[in-house]
């Protein structure tokens, strides 16, 4: 099993263990067929890493907190798509894996890396674009340490992931992802 992989089955875990609910809205991962068929017109090469996302798990019914505060995961269809709708703003390739109300994306950079491929941040709103995370097992070991933290916690009342102690975020965060700019608070709190 890869890096990924154990960081993604741990975060999952973690996550139920917050709200059990969680496991019935994430959708059943896609074949490595489907998802190259459906990633074919992308004009590079898919990094490993997303393949084995999706192979895991293609995304969750809509929740507006699925591992991160306010962010969904999203199905590749989605990434797919969204790509189409930003590349107006920029010359990258980006998926967008995961949305917080349609007003930000955690989007994984395609380029020439076949292994891995690092996680922006864009948000047209705030004239955001950086990178946030240097690969997808870099932000689900990031994501799987704010569990085990209790930084991201289950809020009974509003019934969300929420998130808290930013300054401990922020060591947890440049542990794992020493050259990437940090998750802002305003997406965290």
């Amino acid at each position: 099993m890869s890096a990924l992989i154990d960081a993604l089955n741990y975060a999952l875990d973690r996550r139920i263990a917050l709200n059990s609910e969680f496991a019935s809205i994430i959708f059943p991962g896609l074949s490595r067929k489907k998802i190259m068929k459906m990633t074919r017109a992308i004009p590079c090469k898919i990094p490993e890493e997303l393949i084995e996302l999706y192979e895991w798990h293609n995304g969750a019914d809509y929740v507006y907190d699925n591992f991160i505060p306010g962010f969904e995961f999203k199905p590749l269809e989605y990434a797919i798509k969204m790509n189409g709708a930003y590349n107006e703003y920029c010359d990258d390739i980006a998926l967008s894996i995961m949305d917080c109300n349609g007003d930000a994306q955690l989007c994984i950079v395609l380029g020439k890396d076949t292994s891995t491929a690092p996680i922006y941040c864009r948000d047209m709103e705030f004239g955001i674009y950086e990178q946030c995370f240097e690969s997808l097992t870099t932000m689900f070991q990031t994501i799987a340490a704010c569990f085990d933290d209790e930084i991201y916690y289950w809020d009974v009342e509003s019934k969300i992931i929420q998130g808290r102690y930013y300054d401990r975020y922020c060591q947890i965060h440049k542990r794992y992802n020493p050259n990437s700019s940090l998750l802002r608070r305003m997406y965290l709190c």
